[in-house]
């Protein structure tokens, strides 16, 4: 009877490990990374105030591709050269993918990142 009792604290300690709680989440544009792409994306898109607009969501093998657009006109320094002068920038979210699941999501925009 002990030793049962043993394996059910045991097993339970190691459940408690490995729930998922969305404040230890990696977080990208403020969103928690998980779902598969198309839940990102959605996620993205819903949230109020959001500085990337998603567009499109493209799969290649292991990779996704959360292509849209970076909202700069609530930063202090909005982006106003031409043609982006209304202060949409492109932008893509590439996200790594286990089993259609996001693993790990990255904010690229070669506009921003040249500056």
């Amino acid at each position: 009877m002990k030793r049962f009792l043993l394996i059910v604290s045991l097993a339970t300690a190691l459940c408690a490990c490995n729930r998922y709680t969305e404040q230890d989440a990696t977080r990208v544009c403020g969103v928690p990374v998980k779902g598969t792409p198309w839940e990102l994306a959605s996620t993205l898109a819903s949230q109020r105030g959001g500085s990337f607009v998603p567009e499109c969501v493209q799969i290649d093998g292991n990779k996704a591709y959360i292509k849209g657009w970076i909202d700069t006109n609530g930063t202090e320094e909005p982006y106003r050269e031409l043609p982006y002068d209304d202060g949409y920038v492109p932008a893509e979210i590439v996200c790594d993918l286990a089993n259609g699941q996001v693993t790990n999501a990255l904010l690229y925009c070669e506009i921003l990142d040249k500056d």
